[in-house]
Protein backbone atom coordinates (compact mmCIF):
# COMPACT_ATOMS: atom_id res chain seq x y z
CA UNK A 1 0.00 0.00 0.00
CA UNK A 2 1.49 3.51 -0.59
CA UNK A 3 0.99 6.80 0.55
CA UNK A 4 -1.72 7.92 -1.38
CA UNK A 5 -3.57 4.37 -1.05
CA UNK A 6 -2.79 4.41 2.87
CA UNK A 7 -4.35 8.64 2.94
CA UNK A 8 -7.56 7.50 0.73
CA UNK A 9 -8.20 4.50 2.66
CA UNK A 10 -8.11 6.76 6.30
CA UNK A 11 -10.38 9.46 4.69
CA UNK A 12 -13.14 6.74 3.58
CA UNK A 13 -12.82 5.75 7.66
CA UNK A 14 -11.00 2.22 6.24
CA UNK A 15 -8.35 0.58 7.78
CA UNK A 16 -5.25 1.18 6.37
CA UNK A 17 -2.10 -1.30 6.81
CA UNK A 18 -0.05 1.45 9.25
CA UNK A 19 -1.30 4.95 10.89
CA UNK A 20 -0.90 7.52 8.29
CA UNK A 21 2.07 10.22 8.51
CA UNK A 22 2.69 14.04 8.19
CA UNK A 23 3.57 16.88 10.40
CA UNK A 24 5.06 20.20 10.36
CA UNK A 25 8.57 21.49 11.92
CA UNK A 26 9.61 24.60 13.94
CA UNK A 27 12.40 26.41 12.59
CA UNK A 28 14.23 26.56 15.57
CA UNK A 29 13.25 23.24 15.96
CA UNK A 30 14.90 22.07 12.72
CA UNK A 31 18.13 24.44 13.31
CA UNK A 32 18.72 22.06 16.31
CA UNK A 33 18.62 19.02 14.88
CA UNK A 34 21.18 20.59 12.62
CA UNK A 35 23.69 21.71 15.71
CA UNK A 36 22.95 18.29 16.80
CA UNK A 37 23.80 16.62 13.45
CA UNK A 38 21.14 16.32 11.07
CA UNK A 39 22.70 17.12 7.35
CA UNK A 40 21.43 20.27 6.20
CA UNK A 41 19.77 18.48 2.93
CA UNK A 42 18.04 16.21 4.81
CA UNK A 43 14.42 15.46 3.37
CA UNK A 44 12.47 15.30 6.69
CA UNK A 45 9.32 14.06 4.43
CA UNK A 46 11.19 10.74 3.22
CA UNK A 47 13.27 10.45 6.84
CA UNK A 48 10.56 10.52 8.81
CA UNK A 49 7.67 8.56 6.05
CA UNK A 50 5.47 11.64 5.43
CA UNK A 51 2.28 9.86 3.55
CA UNK A 52 1.29 13.45 2.03
CA UNK A 53 2.14 17.06 1.05
CA UNK A 54 0.66 20.20 1.15
CA UNK A 55 0.55 22.23 -1.69
CA UNK A 56 -0.54 25.59 -0.85
CA UNK A 57 -0.19 29.03 -2.90
CA UNK A 58 0.35 32.91 -1.77
CA UNK A 59 -2.52 34.34 -0.62
CA UNK A 60 -1.82 37.50 0.19
CA UNK A 61 -2.95 41.13 -1.06
CA UNK A 62 0.01 41.92 -3.06
CA UNK A 63 1.40 44.45 -0.98
CA UNK A 64 5.18 45.55 -1.22
CA UNK A 65 7.29 43.85 1.65
CA UNK A 66 9.27 45.84 3.77
CA UNK A 67 11.34 46.27 6.41
CA UNK A 68 10.21 48.90 8.72
CA UNK A 69 13.58 48.85 11.43
CA UNK A 70 15.64 45.96 12.64
CA UNK A 71 17.25 45.19 15.83
CA UNK A 72 19.32 42.11 17.00
CA UNK A 73 16.64 40.20 18.21
CA UNK A 74 13.20 41.12 15.99
CA UNK A 75 12.24 42.99 12.87
CA UNK A 76 9.54 44.75 12.37
CA UNK A 77 7.99 44.13 8.84
CA UNK A 78 4.96 45.30 6.75
CA UNK A 79 3.97 42.08 4.56
CA UNK A 80 2.05 41.22 1.54
CA UNK A 81 -1.78 41.50 3.99
CA UNK A 82 -0.64 45.10 4.66
CA UNK A 83 0.06 43.86 8.32
CA UNK A 84 2.89 45.62 10.18
CA UNK A 85 4.20 43.17 12.49
CA UNK A 86 7.08 42.40 14.70
CA UNK A 87 9.05 38.89 14.06
CA UNK A 88 11.09 37.20 15.79
CA UNK A 89 14.73 36.99 14.09
CA UNK A 90 16.56 34.25 12.70
CA UNK A 91 15.50 30.23 14.10
CA UNK A 92 13.38 31.56 16.50
CA UNK A 93 9.78 31.27 15.83
CA UNK A 94 6.45 32.55 17.82
CA UNK A 95 3.31 34.25 16.99
CA UNK A 96 4.05 38.17 15.67
CA UNK A 97 2.71 41.06 17.44
CA UNK A 98 0.53 43.28 15.28
CA UNK A 99 1.15 46.77 15.08
CA UNK A 100 -0.95 48.40 12.51
CA UNK A 101 -2.69 47.30 9.51
CA UNK A 102 -3.38 49.01 5.84
CA UNK A 103 -7.40 48.02 5.79
CA UNK A 104 -9.46 49.61 8.40
CA UNK A 105 -12.46 50.95 6.76
CA UNK A 106 -14.66 50.19 4.30
CA UNK A 107 -13.29 52.75 2.26
CA UNK A 108 -9.75 50.75 2.50
CA UNK A 109 -11.68 47.56 1.91
CA UNK A 110 -13.68 48.45 -1.52
CA UNK A 111 -10.31 50.20 -2.50
CA UNK A 112 -8.19 47.03 -2.06
CA UNK A 113 -10.76 44.22 -1.75
CA UNK A 114 -10.04 43.25 -5.95
CA UNK A 115 -6.40 42.16 -4.13
CA UNK A 116 -7.99 38.69 -3.17
CA UNK A 117 -9.03 38.07 -6.76
CA UNK A 118 -8.36 34.30 -7.97
CA UNK A 119 -4.46 34.62 -10.34
CA UNK A 120 -2.31 32.17 -11.45
CA UNK A 121 0.43 34.70 -10.26
CA UNK A 122 -0.65 33.15 -6.83
CA UNK A 123 1.53 29.77 -7.39
CA UNK A 124 5.11 30.90 -7.12
CA UNK A 125 6.54 27.07 -8.81
CA UNK A 126 4.94 25.13 -11.31
CA UNK A 127 1.75 23.37 -9.93
CA UNK A 128 1.08 20.78 -12.04
CA UNK A 129 4.70 19.70 -11.89
CA UNK A 130 4.98 19.70 -8.66
CA UNK A 131 2.03 17.58 -8.09
CA UNK A 132 3.04 15.22 -10.72
CA UNK A 133 5.81 14.40 -9.46
CA UNK A 134 4.24 13.82 -5.65
CA UNK A 135 1.73 11.46 -7.78
CA UNK A 136 4.66 9.40 -9.34
CA UNK A 137 6.14 9.04 -5.83
CA UNK A 138 2.57 7.85 -4.39
CA UNK A 139 1.85 10.39 -2.16
CA UNK A 140 -1.08 11.58 -1.26
CA UNK A 141 -1.53 15.41 -2.35
CA UNK A 142 -3.33 18.07 -0.62
CA UNK A 143 -4.79 22.03 -1.80
CA UNK A 144 -3.63 23.55 1.24
CA UNK A 145 -5.49 27.18 2.03
CA UNK A 146 -6.30 29.71 4.66
CA UNK A 147 -10.22 29.22 5.66
CA UNK A 148 -12.09 32.47 5.09
CA UNK A 149 -11.81 33.38 8.99
CA UNK A 150 -7.94 32.98 9.45
CA UNK A 151 -7.64 34.77 5.94
CA UNK A 152 -9.68 37.91 6.95
CA UNK A 153 -7.98 38.63 10.15
CA UNK A 154 -4.52 37.84 8.43
CA UNK A 155 -5.15 41.74 6.15
CA UNK A 156 -8.00 43.53 9.02
CA UNK A 157 -6.47 42.11 12.32
CA UNK A 158 -7.18 39.52 14.70
CA UNK A 159 -8.85 41.70 17.38
CA UNK A 160 -10.79 43.81 14.89
CA UNK A 161 -12.02 40.93 12.58
CA UNK A 162 -13.84 39.49 15.94
CA UNK A 163 -15.12 43.10 17.06
CA UNK A 164 -16.51 43.41 13.79
CA UNK A 165 -18.09 40.30 13.19
CA UNK A 166 -20.57 41.43 16.44
CA UNK A 167 -20.68 45.34 15.56
CA UNK A 168 -20.93 44.35 11.53
CA UNK A 169 -21.52 40.91 10.49
CA UNK A 170 -22.93 42.22 6.90
CA UNK A 171 -19.25 43.37 6.50
CA UNK A 172 -17.55 40.82 7.53
CA UNK A 173 -19.26 38.65 5.75
CA UNK A 174 -18.62 40.24 2.80
CA UNK A 175 -14.80 39.72 3.41
CA UNK A 176 -15.26 35.74 4.21
CA UNK A 177 -17.04 35.65 0.76
CA UNK A 178 -13.82 37.34 -1.18
CA UNK A 179 -12.22 35.11 0.85
CA UNK A 180 -13.89 31.74 -0.08
CA UNK A 181 -14.29 33.16 -3.91
CA UNK A 182 -10.17 33.28 -3.91
CA UNK A 183 -10.22 29.94 -2.26
CA UNK A 184 -12.25 28.18 -4.99
CA UNK A 185 -11.21 30.37 -8.13
CA UNK A 186 -7.57 29.66 -7.39
CA UNK A 187 -8.05 25.67 -7.31
CA UNK A 188 -10.13 26.18 -10.73
CA UNK A 189 -6.62 28.20 -12.09
CA UNK A 190 -4.49 25.31 -10.84
CA UNK A 191 -6.77 22.67 -12.81
CA UNK A 192 -6.79 24.51 -15.78
CA UNK A 193 -3.06 24.21 -15.70
CA UNK A 194 -2.56 20.64 -15.34
CA UNK A 195 -2.92 20.07 -11.41
CA UNK A 196 -4.45 17.01 -9.82
CA UNK A 197 -5.21 16.63 -6.26
CA UNK A 198 -6.69 13.93 -3.48
CA UNK A 199 -7.65 15.92 -1.20
CA UNK A 200 -8.33 19.82 0.53
CA UNK A 201 -6.89 20.83 3.97
CA UNK A 202 -8.26 24.18 4.98
CA UNK A 203 -6.28 25.90 8.17
CA UNK A 204 -8.22 28.16 10.30
CA UNK A 205 -7.98 28.77 14.38
CA UNK A 206 -10.81 29.32 15.19
CA UNK A 207 -10.64 28.15 19.12
CA UNK A 208 -8.26 28.51 21.80
CA UNK A 209 -7.62 26.10 24.90
CA UNK A 210 -11.11 27.55 26.90
CA UNK A 211 -13.05 27.00 23.63
CA UNK A 212 -13.90 28.95 20.54
CA UNK A 213 -13.08 32.82 20.03
CA UNK A 214 -16.70 33.30 19.03
CA UNK A 215 -19.67 31.19 20.06
CA UNK A 216 -21.61 28.67 18.16
CA UNK A 217 -24.15 30.34 17.37
CA UNK A 218 -22.06 33.69 15.16
CA UNK A 219 -19.92 30.46 13.76
CA UNK A 220 -23.45 29.01 12.19
CA UNK A 221 -25.23 32.79 11.72
CA UNK A 222 -21.73 34.42 10.38
CA UNK A 223 -19.11 31.74 8.81
CA UNK A 224 -20.57 27.97 8.38
CA UNK A 225 -22.00 29.09 5.10
CA UNK A 226 -18.60 29.87 4.27
CA UNK A 227 -17.20 26.97 5.33
CA UNK A 228 -20.10 24.96 3.89
CA UNK A 229 -19.57 26.31 0.23
CA UNK A 230 -15.85 26.05 0.27
CA UNK A 231 -15.77 21.98 1.87
CA UNK A 232 -19.04 21.08 -0.38
CA UNK A 233 -17.08 22.25 -3.41
CA UNK A 234 -14.37 20.21 -2.91
CA UNK A 235 -16.12 17.22 -1.21
CA UNK A 236 -18.43 17.24 -4.47
CA UNK A 237 -15.14 16.85 -6.26
CA UNK A 238 -13.97 13.95 -4.48
CA UNK A 239 -11.43 15.97 -2.64
CA UNK A 240 -12.26 15.18 1.37
CA UNK A 241 -11.49 18.24 3.69
CA UNK A 242 -9.47 18.05 6.51
CA UNK A 243 -9.35 20.80 8.50
CA UNK A 244 -6.60 22.51 10.68
CA UNK A 245 -7.53 24.13 14.19
CA UNK A 246 -5.91 24.91 16.85
CA UNK A 247 -7.77 25.00 20.42
CA UNK A 248 -10.78 23.37 22.26
CA UNK A 249 -13.15 23.50 18.61
CA UNK A 250 -15.54 20.53 20.63
CA UNK A 251 -18.69 23.17 20.60
CA UNK A 252 -18.39 23.60 17.41
CA UNK A 253 -16.87 20.22 15.88
CA UNK A 254 -20.94 18.68 14.84
CA UNK A 255 -20.83 22.07 12.57
CA UNK A 256 -17.94 21.58 11.31
CA UNK A 257 -18.71 18.41 10.62
CA UNK A 258 -22.35 19.47 8.86
CA UNK A 259 -20.24 22.00 6.71
CA UNK A 260 -18.52 19.36 5.26
CA UNK A 261 -15.31 18.63 7.11
CA UNK A 262 -13.75 14.78 7.15
CA UNK A 263 -11.13 15.06 9.15
CA UNK A 264 -9.39 17.57 11.90
CA UNK A 265 -6.44 18.29 13.01
CA UNK A 266 -4.53 19.01 15.66
CA UNK A 267 -6.67 17.14 18.28
CA UNK A 268 -4.29 19.85 20.48
CA UNK A 269 -4.20 17.38 24.04
CA UNK A 270 -3.83 20.71 26.22
CA UNK A 271 -6.80 22.35 25.04
CA UNK A 272 -9.13 18.98 26.04
CA UNK A 273 -9.31 17.21 22.99
CA UNK A 274 -9.02 14.09 23.71
CA UNK A 275 -9.12 11.50 21.00
CA UNK A 276 -10.08 8.63 23.02
CA UNK A 277 -13.41 10.25 23.71
CA UNK A 278 -13.52 11.87 20.13
CA UNK A 279 -12.95 8.27 18.45
CA UNK A 280 -16.10 6.96 20.84
CA UNK A 281 -18.18 10.27 19.76
CA UNK A 282 -17.25 10.34 15.92
CA UNK A 283 -16.44 6.89 14.99
CA UNK A 284 -17.23 6.71 11.20
CA UNK A 285 -17.94 10.48 11.13
CA UNK A 286 -14.51 12.06 11.72
CA UNK A 287 -10.75 11.39 10.92
CA UNK A 288 -8.87 12.33 13.78
CA UNK A 289 -5.64 13.83 12.94
CA UNK A 290 -2.75 14.65 15.58
CA UNK A 291 -3.63 13.45 19.53
CA UNK A 292 0.30 14.00 20.18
Amino acid sequence: MNARERITRIMNFQVPDRIGMYDGYWTDTLERWKREGMPADLDIGREFSHDLCPAGFDQGLGFEEVTLEEDEQTRVTRDSFGMTQRYWKGAKQGVPHQIDRLIKTRADWQEHKHRLAPSKDRFKYNVAEFLAALEAAGMYRVYWYLEPFELTWRFFGFKETLELMATDPEWAGEMFQACADQVIGTYEIALAQGATYDGSWAGGDIAYRNGPFFSPQMYRDLLMLHHKRIFSYFNSRGLPTMYHGDGDCRPVLDDLIEAGVRAIQPCEVKAGMDIVALKAKYAGRLVLFGGI
